[in-house]
């Protein structure tokens, strides 16, 4: 559930960062609203680099323990034994 929450706000948090600064930069520049839309999509960008980041390192911590596990016969193998 953590970790769920984590990917979640990193993609809040890079839209929301990205918006900031565009909305900045376009009230000093004046060029309202390009600079915000611009930024909202790098920001989202980022948010989905950091989540792509995140799910492969979880992927690979969690394979070792899955090659470890036991097999379990899936309701079709039970049913034909019977």
């Amino acid at each position: 559930m953590g970790q769920a929450m984590k990917i979640a706000i990193e993609l809040v948090v890079g839209i929301a960062v990205g918006g900031f600064i565009g909305k900045v930069l376009d009230d000093q520049f004046g060029s309202a609203p390009w600079l915000l839309i611009l930024f909202l999509m790098l920001g989202f960008a980022a948010g989905l680099l950091n989540i792509v980041r995140t799910a492969r390192r979880l992927q690979a911590e969690a394979e070792p323990l899955q090659r470890n596990a036991k097999a379990v016969p899936d309701d079709d193998e039970e049913d034909d034994r019977k």
